[in-house]
């Protein structure tokens, strides 16, 4: 795409930038005793950036409704009330500023002084190889430059010794994309448990992004935060990260798994190594599963290429643009009991745990979203390392599409996001656990447009020119059994 000379810039200042787990600047001794994040910004005198831009303020940590008789592994989770275990005290930047310590503009805000009102365009992926290539060249700049942030390596009560009383902060530098391949396996680690009272296995893993409520909101904040990173790495404030409409596929194929776009896999091992942007790439993260409560943190060790097979008959089909219209038919954002066993929950079809033409849950059920990541098996099927391969980035970027066209078509506000009787860590003032400054699911329930996006081929109403191909013309919903079954 011919940027070369700004390529050799970026490399050769060693360009830092990133958002979350902690702040390096936060991450040593001083600021961990004071449980105090508010550091200093460049180019300021006072901590925020002083009157006019932010200050250091007290947070009050959300009410996860964690009852320790009933959990086991949450006193030393540090997702638990996101981020108690190490600060009482942050930045709170005054409009339109943003960022751990104020520094950066608001979603959806640029300019000096962040005046200025910006939306960028998320479009199909196919649609202009331009954005592939933005996509390929910015992410792997971002793999050669070191984030901002710092991650841990152990849970925070393992850095303190002598019965308390002398902390050691153990944190590891890491890249840019990298930092959010260690976030996202951090966000589904399988670590604190409901106690189990049945006697017939361990509990019930907390979920804090997936398969419960804050699905869609945590994933959205997720990409938006990728979306910022590359902007202000490569200066290219116009980029957006753009969607694979996995839906128009014929259920088997994948138009984007071939060298010019995410990669080749390997008809025998499924390396990933025939690629014009990503064949050197390795997965991290991959171990996810830990039944025995063990401790461990995921250390980036490498873990060998990426591996995606293609698609057989044998597979999870993708879902079909008919399936997809089906899921957005149902009028409920989530119902009781806010897992993956509910029913007629268009958080749940979407995250692909339900039937959809019927609204129906069953254990083992892979359609829409779930389907994308069972289909091709590999890297990308890991909860763990799936950030990993690339593929990640486009598929949830179109699920997002499906998210933002359900919340324009029925005109939907957080309102309808459940406040409580749900899982730790998930409710609607929730904290998104691991991410600086502080977002809760409301702050990202709602229209792309106030998040400083949009997508192509979607109106204020939530359609788009092929609703007669998702079977949305002529009506609101058919899902009666759904209006019926939330009656009950």
């Amino acid at each position: 795409m011919g940027r070369p000379g700004v390529l050799l810039l970026w490399f050769a200042l060693g360009f830092n930038i990133s958002r979350a787990q902690l702040p390096s600047e936060c991450a040593t001794t001083e600021p961990l005793l004071e449980r105090t994040c508010c550091p200093v910004p460049e180019g300021f005198t006072e901590p925020c950036g002083g009157a006019g831009r932010g200050s250091c303020e007290y947070y009050e940590p959300s009410d996860d409704g964690i009852i320790p008789a009933f959990y086991e592994g949450f006193e030393i989770d540090d997702r638990v009330k996101w981020p108690s275990k190490f600060f009482d005290n942050l930045c709170t930047c005054e409009w339109p500023f943003w960022g751990y310590d104020c520094s950066e503009c608001a979603f959806g805000q640029s300019g000096d002084q962040c005046e200025e009102a910006t939306t960028v365009t998320r479009r199909d992926v196919l649609t202009d190889y331009s954005d592939m290539e933005k996509l390929g060249t910015y992410l792997n700049w971002a793999k050669g430059n070191t984030s901002k942030y710092v991650v841990a390596e152990s849970w925070y009560t393992y850095m303190w010794s002598d019965n308390g009383t002398t902390l050691t902060p153990a944190f590891r530098n890491i890249s840019v994309y990298d930092y959010f391949i260690w976030i996202h396996w951090l966000s589904q680690m399988k670590f604190s448990y409901m106690i189990d009272t049945s006697g017939e296995g361990v509990g019930t893993p907390m979920a804090f992004a997936h398969r419960t409520a804050n699905f869609p909101t945590w994933h959205r904040l997720f990409l938006v935060s990728v979306e910022r990173a590359m902007q202000q790495l490569s200066g290219d404030y116009d980029f957006s990260i753009p969607y694979w409409n996995w839906a128009a596929e014929d259920g088997y194929s994948c138009a984007v798994c071939n060298r010019d776009y995410v990669g080749l896999g390997d008809e025998g091992t499924g390396f990933v190594e025939d690629s014009r942007y990503f064949g050197t790439w390795r997965s991290y993260c991959e171990s996810y599963i830990y039944d025995d409560l063990a401790f461990w943190m995921c250390d980036m060790a490498d873990g060998g290429p990426i591996v995606r097979f293609k698609c057989s008959p044998n597979c999870y089909p993708l879902s079909s643009k008919k399936e997809v219209g089906d899921v957005l038919k149902i009028p409920y954002f989530d119902t009781p009991p806010y897992a993956v066993i509910n029913n007629c929950s268009f958080r749940n079809g979407l995250g692909g745990n339900q039937i959809p033409a019927t609204g129906v849950s069953y254990e083992g059920a892979r359609y829409l979203h779930g389907a994308v990541h069972a289909a091709f098996n590999g890297t990308h099927q890991n909860l763990g390392s799936a950030v990993s391969d690339p593929l990640f980035l486009l598929h949830h970027a179109y699920t997002d599409w499906i998210f933002e066209k359900w919340i324009r078509r029925w005109q939907a506000t957080a309102e309808v996001y459940p406040i409580d009787g749900i899982q730790p860590g998930t409710n609607r003032d929730a904290y998104m656990i691991g991410m600086i400054p502080l977002m809760d699911n409301a702050f990202a329930f709602k229209t792309t447009t106030r998040l400083g996006y949009d997508y192509e081929n979607l109106d204020s109403d939530g359609k788009s020119a092929d609703d007669d191909e998702y079977g949305l013309l002529g009506g609101v919903s058919d899902m009666a059994e759904c209006v019926e079954w939330y009656k009950l």
